[in-house]
């Protein structure tokens, strides 16, 4: 199992420290998002790679570094993020994987994509979406089937279904399921934190749990 860092090119207050980096396996950097970046600060990364098109990147930037670490996209028919995880799938056989600066307010029709994207491909690898005010874990009852959370007691807690989802249970949270089978796009939101171990878990299906958390709030 490797841990995978995605960052793509949205926006965020700041630049990921570079301690934040040392906790991964691989960080890989989605075109534009390499601009920010100082060269001798990414060539200290232990296993890096930059994916795209390059259609936004800066070429004088992209020409300092190795052809090695460099994959470019030649298709039009994926998305930048879709190449980069059909590289992990393709190269490594089990996947956690992290996506930072997905989310940019000015570009909401980038913003479904990389979320629609993660939803389909949950079911091949752990992902976890994150942002400067929440984090999101998709949950595919093919890869895995329970998740628990570390929370604050009064932390909002959110879930969506986006498949038809049987056996959706909850622990430590006030508002339980009341029904065994929920249909796609059921929307279980505001719900709150009444224990700090939160459990999770389904028995088939896929669900988005949207949480908010400081872990994050200083790196990003």
């Amino acid at each position: 199992m490797i841990k995978a860092l995605i960052i793509a090119n949205g926006a965020n207050e700041k630049n990921i420290s570079s301690d934040f980096f040392s906790k991964y396996d691989i960080v890989l950097f989605l075109d534009g998002a390499i601009n920010g970046y100082d060269i001798n600060f990414v060539k200290s990364v232990s296993n890096y790679k930059i994916f795209g098109d390059f259609d936004s990147v800066d070429p004088d930037i992209l020409s300092q570094y190795h052809v090695d670490n460099i994959v470019k996209k030649t298709s039009q028919d994926i998305t930048d993020l879709e190449f980069c995880l059909e590289y992990l799938l393709n190269n490594y056989c089990d996947v956690n994987l992290e996506l930072f600066n997905w989310y940019d307010t000015r570009e909401i029709d980038h913003v479904m994509s990389n979320f629609i994207t993660c939803i389909k491909y949950s079911k091949n690898m752990n992902i976890i979406l994150v942002s400067n005010q929440s984090i999101i874990h998709i949950l595919s009852s093919e890869k895995r089937n329970n998740l628990e959370l570390s929370c604050k007691i009064g932390d909002i807690v959110s879930v969506i279904s986006y498949s038809e989802v049987i056996g959706l249970k909850y622990s430590g949270l006030k508002y339980d399921i009341e029904s065994p089978t929920l249909p796609i796009f059921w929307n279980g939101i505001r719900n709150v934190a009444i224990k700090n171990d939160v459990k999770i878990q389904i028995e088939s299906g896929v669900i988005a749990i949207f949480y908010n958390s400081t872990f994050y709030k200083n790196i990003i």
